[in-house]
């Protein structure tokens, strides 16, 4: 099945072409970025429109066989510099007069559930935030955009700083890049996502993508033209998506607390195609491939923040662990089938707490129950009526987590362990005991939040039969 590109992909490549034709007064039909998966992504350049100091241009967004809402929509960016003095002021557009809550660094609005269709990588169309398989569509805010341990919902200063000093400039001072949304594009106004209250839903790895292009535009431009007044005023980046509004009301972004527009996301800038029995069929024969080089115990995970905490924390070669999406009851299954003896899941609370009800397809659109799972354990452990309700209202796990984490009398890990009783009692009722299963949850600002009794042990027993050549 085709690849596509994310919106954050196509914003960035817009963004680059607008600047360097802004740069170099000349016109450009084709841009090329490369995603933070690693791919080169060669981009047409299309609905240009040259000012003495701005450009506008579009970059029609492809999601491949991923049947995502926003397939086909122009993502604009408009690259303008600054009028004199105003290097941090405010915006001359009138829906941002008031200077409020728009400069990039002053966050605004994104757990691996991003929108469905919003830009799933092989999660699908998880609300966005919760966490998606390979973190192209998760809930806006569950998990931090490009998998690093960031404080939960807060923005990384790098990525959002109104005045990030990006490389660019003759060492005689470096241009100001602020980041704006226009029309189409949606707003926060809930807590817990990737962007704060008020900011637009423009989340941190787009955010860094944009300001990369705009750097590797000037960069190629500074060769053959002074550039200099442009570090002098700063530049900002406005992204827009014309339907977008339209677009976002069959997404979950209104329900996450995303008003008026898409969002714009995507963490390894590509969307991989999801079809239900496509992606069965993948995972199964490549758990017959792993059994036959490796043996018959097995490491799986929803997705790429899974297998990145896998290395980050223990070293485990991620291109080792088996990804199986949303689809956990099924690979369980095949695990089985094949003759598997032990299986270890490993991902993020926003995927996983799910199971903790027996839901074994973690997809948004099969069941939800995260706060429920949250708030059961929290009355076993003598959480007061205000707090439990608090849970029921949150956003996202990361935000009903820091909430557990007001109560001085009862651990986070205390209210996780009893999670995990119940994940292992559903997994182990899945597959009938035929097979050995063990999980471990992580959260990104918590690191590792439980572990079952035997997951530790059993991926160092992978691990060293890894290192000594399987079977």
């Amino acid at each position: 099945m085709r690849e596509g590109y994310t919106t954050g992909s196509c914003a960035a490549a817009a963004a680059k072409a607008a600047a360097y034709m802004l740069f170099t007064k000349e016109k450009t039909e084709t841009v090329r970025i490369t995603v933070p998966r690693g791919d080169v992504f060669y981009a047409q350049i299309l609905d240009i429109s040259l000012r003495e100091d701005s450009v506008k241009c579009a970059v029609k967004k492809d999601a491949g066989d991923d049947p995502d809402v926003t397939d086909g929509l122009l993502i604009y960016a408009e690259v303008r510099r600054r009028e004199d003095g105003d290097a941090g002021g405010k915006s001359d557009r009138p829906d941002l007069a008031d200077g409020s809550a728009d400069k990039t660094g002053e966050c605004s609005a994104d757990d691996s559930d991003d929108p469905p269709g919003e830009c799933r990588a092989d999660d699908s169309d998880d609300p966005p935030g919760e966490c998606s398989t390979d973190d192209s569509a998760d809930t806006p805010g569950e998990c931090s955009a490009d998998g690093s341990a960031d404080t939960p919902g807060e923005c990384r200063a790098d990525d959002v700083e109104i005045n990030s000093t990006n490389a660019m400039g003759d060492g005689k001072g470096a241009v100001s890049i602020r980041i704006l949304g226009g029309e189409g594009v949606g707003r926060v106004t809930k807590g817990g996502l990737d962007q704060k209250i008020g900011e637009y839903a423009i989340n941190s790895v787009p955010r860094q993508m944009i300001k990369e292009a705009v750097s590797g535009a000037y960069e190629e431009a500074s060769a053959a033209a002074d550039l200099r007044d442009f570090y002098l005023t700063g530049i900002d980046v406005i992204i827009s998506v014309p339907g977008g509004e339209e677009a976002a009301k069959r997404t979950f972004n209104e329900r996450l607390g995303i008003v008026g527009g898409i969002s714009i996301i995507g963490t390894s800038g590509i969307v991989e195609p999801m079809s239900r029995k496509a992606v069965i069929d993948t995972i199964r024969l490549e758990l017959g491939q792993y059994h036959d080089m490796y043996g018959d115990s097995v490491v799986i995970s929803p997705g790429n923040y899974g297998q990145r905490f896998l290395m980050d924390e223990y070293g485990f070669d991620i291109d080792k662990a088996v990804k199986c999406s949303n689809f956990i009851g099924e690979t369980i299954e095949s695990c089985v089938d094949i003759g598997f003896k032990n299986v270890l899941i490993c991902g993020h609370v926003g995927k996983l707490i799910k199971l903790g009800a027996g839901i074994m397809n973690t997809h948004s659109h099969e069941a939800d129950a995260r706060m429920e799972v949250l708030s059961a354990a929290g009355i076993r452990l003598g959480l007061d009526n205000e707090m439990l309700n608090r849970i029921l209202d949150a956003n996202t796990t990361t935000e009903a987590l820091r909430i557990i984490g007001e109560d001085s009398l009862v651990n986070i890990k205390q209210i996780m362990s009893l999670v995990m009783e119940r994940i292992i009692y559903y997994l182990d009722m899945k597959c009938r005991n035929r097979i050995k299963c063990e999980c471990m949850i992580y959260c990104d600002g918590y690191g590792l939040l439980a572990a079952s009794y035997g997951a530790e042990a059993l991926l160092d027993d992978i691990m060293n039969n890894m290192n000594t050549g399987g079977r």
